[in-house]
């Protein structure tokens, strides 16, 4: 299955396809990962409300799976890892 990456999305709001980040929360703890797990991005998605960035998390809990994030909920990686 192929998806649109949407790069012009992240653009919207301020990241790119195949940046890192890092979960900015423990909202997603047990489901996704931990705050300061890192992963990439791979797609953008609109709902027709929001941009989510779908991020492929670097650990066990994830998986093979990128999962939708809320731009609130990821943060950039310093130094660009």
């Amino acid at each position: 299955m192929t998806y649109e990456t949407n790069p012009q999305l992240g653009e919207e709001i301020g990241y790119a396809v195949g940046e890192t980040v890092e979960l900015a929360t423990n909202y997603w703890a047990g489901a996704v990962g931990d705050e300061g797990d890192k992963g990439k991005i791979l797609r953008f998605a609109f709902d027709g409300r929001d941009i989510f960035a779908y991020v492929l998390v670097d650990n066990e809990v994830a998986g093979t799976q990128p999962f939708p994030l809320l731009p609130s909920e990821i943060k950039k990686v310093e130094g660009g890892e």
